[in-house]
């Protein structure tokens, strides 16, 4: 009888895999093919075209003015939900898709988080407990049907399965499960850590960027600025395949927006004008040489922020482990009411206890699932506004002069070849500094602090 019931269990689990193999189809990774004469053509196209918006580009001077303005605008334009999140990704209460403020830490750590986290499942909001819950379900269901059989089948009186051989499986089925949730854990921190490299080189950057070029060339220092500043947004849009174009065209001049928009991969495109532009200076002996070595340093480690991000999201745990660890964990739930129908529990008891240990092997097991690509659901965007107003605060909030310095901070912008007077919102913030009697309603702070 027992070849019986593992004959019927291998012809089950064989159907629901050819069902899912099916029913699952595999999608087609989207490649951007650029052959070496489409980019000489667009190359070709770029610098016909430098010339004709030359005129265009030389009306509309740039200036710290407009830059502030820009961020402004863009970081009011991203705020509110989160479109490219996953549609089970929850924005509200307590999640991971959020930066985390004190008090959601309080709360957090609150003695009523049991409380609250139990009679959160009965909410029927989205998140672990609804993508699981269809399984819940069904091995509910099974159970009812092993244990109350709707006719007379004598195979499934006969049916019996130790409880004892089952205990054996189920050390296997929580090993698996463990380390497959720490390694989907392990995922999560790395691709936390790269974002918070990728916070700390782009303000690094734009303070060397602030001090060393925008001071001998203001225009170079400002478009490097721009290029960096939008480097977050570019980072998110790749790892979440979205479209970026209306990013680049707010923040950059046509020819340098028609540039990245041209290359395969827009964020190294930044990176490879930021770059241009510090060599220009180097070669121009305008650039020290430790601000030129320090440049290149962390030009080089945004470099590696982002193929460390690539590497993350295009090589997931291998399948074959997953697929295992689902088989087992199936095989396992499916074979459990039969076992506790021989145990002596009653016949409620052991519909129930089935019912329980599914919700929690399987929500295990959605938890490592979920995390194990972690840029669906972490805070790229706000953190892709934090790395905006960092690079901002570099030239717009600037600190107080020094009493030996000859150079006049507040008029570092003569290269517009207009008054001083455009920049009094700048003399007014180093009032702050130098006058501690200002009322609040008299200190200026950006507009994209927000």
């Amino acid at each position: 009888m027992q070849a019986y019931l593992a004959i019927l269990l291998c012809v089950l689990f064989f159907s629901l895999s050819a069902i899912d193999a099916y029913i699952t189809p595999v999608p087609t990774p989207k490649i951007r093919i650029s052959t070496f004469s489409s980019l000489s053509a667009k190359t070709r196209s770029l610098s016909t075209s430098s010339s004709t918006t030359s005129s265009s580009t030389t009306s509309s001077v740039d200036s710290l003015t407009k830059f502030e303005k820009d961020c402004t605008n863009l970081i009011s334009k991203t705020k509110g939900k989160d479109k490219s999140l996953p549609a089970w990704a929850e924005e509200r209460g307590l999640t991971y898709t959020r930066i985390w403020s004190l008090e959601m830490w309080d709360r957090h750590v609150s003695r009523l988080r049991y409380f609250r986290h139990f009679f959160s499942l009965f909410s029927f909001q989205k998140g672990i407990t609804n993508r699981i819950m269809p399984l819940v379900v069904l091995l509910g269901g099974w159970s009812h049907f092993v244990l109350h059989p709707p006719v007379n089948i004598p195979l499934l009186k006969k049916m019996n399965y130790p409880l004892a051989s089952l205990a054996l499986f189920s050390s296997f089925v929580a090993f698996l499960l463990t380390l497959r949730t720490n390694q989907a854990v392990g995922r999560l921190a790395e691709g936390r850590l790269a974002w918070g490299r990728t916070v700390l080189l782009t303000r690094d950057t734009a303070n060397l960027l602030s001090e060393y070029v925008y001071r001998v060339n203001a225009s170079h220092g400002l478009s490097a600025l721009r290029h960096l500043s939008i480097f977050g947004f570019l980072l998110k849009a790749r790892l979440r395949e979205e479209d970026d174009s209306n990013v680049i065209k707010m923040m950059l001049p046509a020819v340098d927006a028609k540039f990245v928009m041209s290359q395969r991969k827009h964020p190294v495109a930044l990176i490879m004008k930021i770059r241009q532009i510090v060599s220009y200076e180097a070669r121009a002996g305008n650039l020290e040489i430790g601000a030129h070595m320090a440049l290149e340093n962390n030009l080089l480690e945004l470099n590696r922020v982002y193929g460390m991000c690539e590497r993350i999201r295009g090589s997931p745990i291998p399948p074959m482990y997953t697929r295992h660890t689902s088989r087992l964990l199936m095989f396992y739930l499916f074979t459990l009411p039969v076992a506790l129908s021989g145990s002596g529990l009653t016949k409620c008891m052991s519909l129930v206890t089935t019912m329980i240990a599914t919700f929690v092997m399987c929500g295990i097991d959605e938890i490592g699932v979920q995390i194990e690509q972690p840029f669906r659901i972490m805070p790229m965007k706000p953190l892709s506004a934090a790395v905006m107003r960092d690079v901002a605060d570099a030239l717009v909030c600037l600190p107080p002069p020094l009493e030996a310095d000859d150079v006049d901070e507040p008029c570092r912008v003569d290269w517009l070849s207009v008054d001083c007077d455009e920049d009094d919102m700048m003399a007014k913030r180093y009032q702050n500094y130098q006058n501690a009697n200002l009322d609040d309603s008299d200190v200026v702070m950006p507009k994209y602090w927000g």
